[in-house]
């Protein structure tokens, strides 16, 4: 599992201290460095389109299911900001199912079924990563956690890329 960590940089938090300490702009500029720019240039617009669609592909992909997710879907396609309640919920979703794979890791790491379920929880974190990305507007975050919620770069690159040129 600690390999599977370094391929996908870690939890959201170091990545984030990484990026700010200017190590690197956005993580997303090392996964795919034409879609980063693609996502910065579109319109603000098709860029929330782009982003809400690989966050509700994550969510979908990964079987996440919490009350907080359609509310919060339903805001930002009728584009609306949640209130702050709405963004804690999903903010505290993301730190529960990340301190749920923590806890799956250490509990026995050499048992397959509990690693195999950690792996199910850590991707569902990132689903909910990149919805909590989404709601605090850092859209080349969002979709680098859908890609690694989904383990399908080409078809969230395809899904957003057509849904910032509106088609």
């Amino acid at each position: 599992m600690n390999l599977i960590k370094r391929l996908f940089g870690g939890r959201p938090q170091n990545r984030q201290k990484a990026a700010s300490a200017g190590a690197i702009e956005s993580i997303l500029i090392v996964e795919d460095r034409d879609l980063y720019f693609a996502i910065r240039n579109a319109s603000d617009d098709r860029r929330r389109c782009a982003v809400v669609a690989a966050a509700r592909f994550a969510v979908t992909c990964t079987g996440l299911q919490h009350p907080a997710l359609e509310e919060a879907f339903a805001c930002l396609e009728a584009g609306r900001q949640p209130g702050t309640a709405l963004i804690s919920a999903i903010e505290q979703l993301v730190e529960n199912l990340d301190q749920e794979e923590c806890r799956l890791q250490k509990q026995q790491p050499e048992d397959e079924g509990c690693q195999e379920q950690a792996l199910k929880v850590f991707l569902k974190a990132r689903a909910a990563s990149s919805l909590a990305s989404t709601l605090s507007g850092t859209a080349d975050e969002a979709v680098y956690e859908a890609i690694h919620a989904t383990q399908d770069l080409p078809k969230v690159r395809e899904m957003v890329l057509t849904a910032l040129k509106g088609t």
